[in-house]
């Protein structure tokens, strides 16, 4: 009976535990909403794009979400390896963006053997603010040095960074990703990116995808930034410099967005965009081979996080992945059911509808039936695949 009532009680911490941070998660991004009296969502939703249907015409549409004004000179950053076609797909977006400042669109190709540079040398003769940056060859496994030519040939200080891969959502993603640095002291600025919508497994990269969306937007509305996607994330140079570069991780192939983000930004610097017309979009991984590859990329920069937000993220992950577990050794030894059935009924309320409002906010529809199959597969993730993917580490970028 002690070991039953030990085990119990572990579940029963960890289920108040998640209770409270989905509670909190929901609660942070009604604040956020509240204070931006000039954006209801339930107003603004924009259903999530096909890949294959979005058109320069929706694009211009979308941005008729609102009509901000910027002054704020940018340079956008793309690496690029091998991405040709990617390239001739998503450039025309970036190059016709409604700024009322300058800017410009740097192109780094990343010692391509394809046609990369050639589709970007073909649109420079239409788009004089397209610039070609070229790093022949690779010393090291990775893109930091890829991107720091592309910093360094950068013409302004205020930089925006996103993917071959990536497409905005409108035309007018460089002015409300920028809007945040008119305000004093904003230096960094958080994107969302999620995914087109698509199905099959791509459908769980989504969902995987919009939950780490919806981690590192709550930690950086708490004044607790941890890390940011490149697919569309804005810094200004000076944090840049002032960090010397990636030489204080260039040793790991991946992190140059997150480990950045980690170093430097903190509560008085820090701002999220959660507009959707500021959102870009790209494609999942379709297949688990090709997804677990990326993932143990991505992962492995968690390591060099700061020492708080490493334990905060871990107990997330570890109740998480707890309530689950011991709430199905509980059922199956048949230990107070009724309370295992009764905590796990009060948590998937409180998460379903945090679920709910984060994937409105994204545009996604008929996600509720997939809510608990994925939460949970959730745990298996946290509890499997992440202690495997720290583990076993990989040393190649290129998506």
């Amino acid at each position: 009976m002690g070991v039953a009532w030990f085990l119990f009680l572990l579940f029963f911490g960890a289920t108040l535990f998640q209770m409270a941070v989905w509670a909190v998660y929901d609660l942070r991004f009604a604040i956020y909403d509240w204070a931006r009296s000039d954006w209801p969502p339930h107003k603004r939703d924009v259903p999530n794009p096909d890949p294959n249907k979005v058109t320069k015409k929706q694009n211009r549409n979308a941005s008729e979400i609102r009509n901000p004004t910027s002054e704020i000179e940018c340079s956008v950053i793309v690496c690029v390896r091998n991405g040709a076609e990617q390239l001739r797909a998503n450039l025309p977006f970036l190059l016709t963006q409604r700024h009322a400042a300058s800017y410009e669109v740097v192109v780094v190709d990343d010692a391509s053997t394809d046609q990369s540079a050639q589709v970007v040398e073909a649109l420079m003769g239409k788009y004089p603010h397209l610039r070609l940056v070229r790093h022949l060859e690779k010393k090291r496994p990775g893109k930091k040095d890829a991107l720091t030519l592309g910093i360094q040939a950068a013409r302004y200080d205020c930089l925006l960074l996103t993917d071959a891969d990536c497409r905005p959502a409108s035309d007018q993603w460089l002015t409300l990703m920028v809007a945040p640095f008119a305000r004093q002291g904003i230096q960094v600025v958080l994107g969302a990116a999620p995914f087109f919508s698509e199905k099959g497994f791509a459908r769980w990269a989504r969902f995987e995808a919009a939950y780490t969306l919806l981690q590192y937007s709550t930690f950086a509305l708490y004044g607790l930034p941890y890390m940011g996607v490149g697919r569309n994330l804005a810094w200004h140079r000076s944090l840049f410099d002032a960090l010397g570069g990636f030489e204080a991780h260039a040793h790991l192939p991946s992190g140059d967005d997150d480990l950045l983000v980690n170093a430097v930004a903190h509560a008085g610097n820090t701002s999220i965009c959660f507009d959707p017309g500021a959102f870009v979009y790209s494609s999942a991984k379709k297949s688990l081979g090709d997804w677990l590859r990326q993932k143990r990329r991505q992962l492995a920069p968690g390591t060099h996080y700061r020492p708080l937000h490493q334990f905060l993220l871990g107990t997330i992950a570890l109740t998480h992945t707890l309530h689950y577990g011991l709430g199905a050794i509980l059922l199956a030894a048949g230990i107070l059911p009724g309370w295992v059935l009764l905590l796990y009924g009060l948590r998937l309320v409180i998460t379903l509808h945090t679920y709910r409002n984060l994937f409105n906010r994204l545009g996604e529809r008929g996600w509720l039936p997939w809510l608990p199959l994925f939460d949970g597969l959730l745990a298996v993730y946290y509890g499997l695949f992440v202690p495997y993917a720290l583990w076993k580490r990989t040393n190649q970028w290129n998506g």
